[in-house]
């Protein structure tokens, strides 16, 4: 059986609790704890930026309360990194963005360099214990291991952590400036980027149907972008994107923004796209 628990939202903490960022990591905290307390937990499996849920960046203290909440009930911490890891966080693992250390890391995408290759990293008494856990019908593939370790060796040797680093605090900084209304936050870590988009900024209501008009409209203009969490704009470029090309980018999704406000994108046409 799985549990699940709220991610806590820092934009949006549950009821109208003022403190905001802490309401919200406690009341998460709180659920976790109470499913701990049955004793029947094998894992808490976490990601440090909440991808498909809304691109939410957790409040600082999360995954550090999670693992000591680990601890103390003698629960392993999983980290799921498939999407928000290796370098696209501005540091090789978004789990070093709170100080926390868990006991498995999930890794994909990335890894491969567009093959498939995922992994599961952890220490020997963990990963040795289940009798023939890896007998996949994958598992193995000696050239996209190697791709694996390639992909390793370019995100270290080209500082390419330091370079999301960068790219994502010019990207965040331009889409600040664009003052445009309907973003009622902007949040990310490195090149992982969300934009919410709302009705307003007083009711900070989402609005999916503005997002889906913009995604189709960027596309349009010439950049790619999903949607995730219903209303926020996913922005996540490579890892090498220049400068020039976030100016760009940061040009054309506030084109696109403002074109899919004033509704110049047919309902008809987005529906057609909407989704997954």
């Amino acid at each position: 059986m799985t549990t699940f628990v709220d991610y806590p939202n820092p934009y949006r903490p549950p009821g109208s609790d003022p403190s905001g960022p802490v309401a919200a990591l406690t009341a998460s905290l709180a659920q976790v704890e109470a499913a701990l307390a049955a004793g029947d937990v094998a894992c808490v499996m976490a990601e440090p930026i909440l991808a498909d849920g809304g691109m939410v960046v957790p409040p600082p203290g999360f995954l550090r309360g999670l693992e000591q909440l680990c601890h103390r009930y003698d629960t392993l911490l999983v980290c799921d990194e498939v999407k928000v890891g290796l370098g696209r966080p501005g540091m090789l693992h978004a789990y070093q963005l709170d100080g926390a250390t868990p006991d498995l890391i999930c890794f994909g995408k990335v890894l491969g360099g567009g093959l498939p290759l995922s992994a599961a990293v952890g220490p020997a008494q963990i990963l040795d214990g289940p009798s023939a856990a890896a007998l996949l019908t994958t598992a193995g593939n000696p050239i996209c291991s190697a791709v694996g370790r390639a992909v390793l060796r370019v995100l270290q040797e080209e500082e390419l952590p330091e370079r999301a680093r960068r790219a994502g605090e010019r990207l965040r900084a331009g889409l600040a400036h664009l003052g445009n209304e309907r973003i009622g936050d902007i949040r990310g870590h490195g090149l992982a980027i969300g934009v919410d988009l709302v009705v307003d900024r007083d009711s900070k209501e989402p609005d999916g149907q503005l997002a889906a008009a913009t995604v189709y409209r960027a596309f349009e203009l010439g950049v790619v972008v999903y949607y995730v969490g219903g209303n926020v704009l996913e922005v996540t470029p490579p890892l090498i994107i220049s400068d020039e090309e976030v100016d760009r980018a940061v040009d054309i999704l506030g084109r696109a923004i403002d074109d899919a406000a004033a509704g110049k994108v047919p309902a008809d046409v987005v529906a057609a796209y909407a989704g997954w």
